[in-house]
């Protein structure tokens, strides 16, 4: 699978900065950072911006980092992805460090979403499909 292969009517990429998605909605939360390109800013903890069910597919890349990994940030963050996903929805997550893996699967799992991609992103021209074992 390619990132470019990913389908979908409504998709969601948060956390955008300097890379804008064509057919995407490009959020990030900080409108002010001179690098962000995108179409809307988001507080990633509040599920009010969208409807539930909004999205097809949400990208975010290297989001996990930024929350020490699992806390109740993290979770508040995922629980909003959760309620603006479609049910048979995909949420597609671009690591640089691949072994987050093995850490991020069973708790993606245990919060409910069903279709998870995983992509290394560490060179940003090829972004590598990272099947889960």
């Amino acid at each position: 699978m390619k990132f470019e292969d990913i389908k979908g009517n409504t998709k969601l990429h948060i956390g955008c900065k300097k890379e804008y998605l064509s057919d995407w909605i490009n959020v990030n939360t900080n409108p002010d950072d001179i690098d962000v390109v995108c179409d809307a800013t988001w507080n990633l903890t509040s599920i009010v911006y969208w409807q539930k069910e909004s999205f097809d597919v949400i990208y975010a890349e290297s989001f996990l980092y930024d929350l020490q990994v699992v806390d109740t940030q993290a979770d508040i963050m995922l629980a909003s992805y959760k309620h603006i996903l479609k049910k048979d929805g995909y949420l597609v997550i671009g690591l640089d460090l691949p072994e987050y893996i093995t850490k991020i699967s069973p708790w993606l799992k245990k919060l409910g979403f069903k279709h998870v991609i995983f992509f290394d992103v560490s060179d940003v021209n090829d972004k590598k499909y990272l099947p889960v074992s």
